[in-house]
């Protein structure tokens, strides 16, 4: 309720990682996001199930979104500087705290399960976010497109605690100097 006005109704993205819940979009003939809580090895494992669970359900979707985390400066140190301590605080303090709880599993960059949140570092999971000079973030975004064939990069531009300014400036220059790069 209400009845969608769409015929047969609205586009549904289903944001999930479970294998129960990649089949479940994939049944109810629903579009997969990949999260930007996890590796691009791990999107490739839940991309994986998902397109059995297409093709066991005859349904092929026609987009692949994918959602990161993006922070774009002059320079990589100035992204890095202004940045980490967001990724950081998300890690740690609900992603790593969940997993230390049991509650929710988290693997670090480097496949390592999450069982304290206080060795959750920037450096423990900058692999899952676009952070970087514009020539960074290209590379980070052409690799889920030609791996994973991702069709749309859906972008979390504010991070927890990048102040409005900061975020503006990101998204100004990821509007000149990287979006220029995939009008193709």
């Amino acid at each position: 309720m209400p009845r969608p006005v769409r015929r047969p109704h609205p586009p549904i993205w289903y944001g999930v990682s479970g294998k129960l819940m990649l089949r479940r979009a994939a049944q109810r003939r629903a579009v997969w996001v990949g999260s930007p809580r996890h590796t691009i090895d791990e999107l490739a494992e839940h991309l994986a199930v998902y397109r059995q669970a297409c093709d066991d359900a005859g349904f092929q979707p026609r987009e692949l979104p994918i959602m990161q985390g993006v922070y774009v400066a002059e320079t990589r140190e100035e992204a890095e500087r202004i940045a980490a301590p967001a990724v950081t605080h998300l890690f740690r303090e609900l992603y790593g705290r969940k997993s230390a709880e049991g509650e929710r599993q988290l693997r670090n960059d480097a496949g390592a399960v999450i069982e304290d949140s206080a060795t959750v570092s920037f450096d423990t999971f900058k692999n899952r976010y676009i952070i970087g000079s514009p020539d960074d973030a290209i590379q980070r975004i052409t690799e889920p497109r030609d791996r994973l064939g991702m069709t749309e990069l859906t972008c979390w531009t504010q991070l927890p605690g990048i102040g409005g300014a900061d975020v503006l400036s990101s998204a100004r220059l990821f509007a000149k100097e990287v979006i220029p790069a995939f009008r193709d």
